[in-house]
C-alpha cells in the first residue's frame, strides 16, 4: 500500500490513493485505523477513486493528532459489512 511510504504531518490535509489487490470499489470500502500507544484508534474511510482504487482525503481537523509513530491497520469491507484484513504496519 502507498500509505507505508508516506510522511504525514499532524494538522495538515492528507490526500493519497490506494489500490490493494482484490478489493475493488464499489464492491468494497477501504478503511484505515491509526493508533498511538494506548490512545483511541483514529478511523479513516476512503471513497472510490475509480474502478480500481480508493481515495483518502482527510481534513486538518481530523489530522490534528499527537505527532509520533503510529501503528496502522487497513481493512476492506464488502457490501455485507464483512471485514477482510489488507495490511498492517507503522508510520511516523
Amino acid at each position: 500500500m502507498n500509505l507505508s511510504s508516506l510522511t504525514l504531518y499532524a494538522g495538515t490535509k492528507w490526500s493519497w490513493s490506494e489500490a490493494p489487490t482484490g478489493f475493488l470499489p464499489p464492491t468494497y470500502t477501504l478503511k484505515i485505523y491509526f493508533k498511538l500507544k494506548n490512545n483511541a484508534a483514529i478511523e479513516l474511510e476512503s471513497t472510490p477513486n475509480d474502478t480500481t482504487g480508493f481515495k483518502f482525503e482527510v481534513l486538518p481537523d481530523k489530522t490534528n493528532i499527537t505527532p509520533g509513530t503510529y501503528t496502522f491497520q487497513a481493512q476492506a469491507f464488502d457490501s455485507d459489512g464483512v471485514m477482510s484484513f489488507v495490511e498492517a504496519g507503522t508510520i511516523a
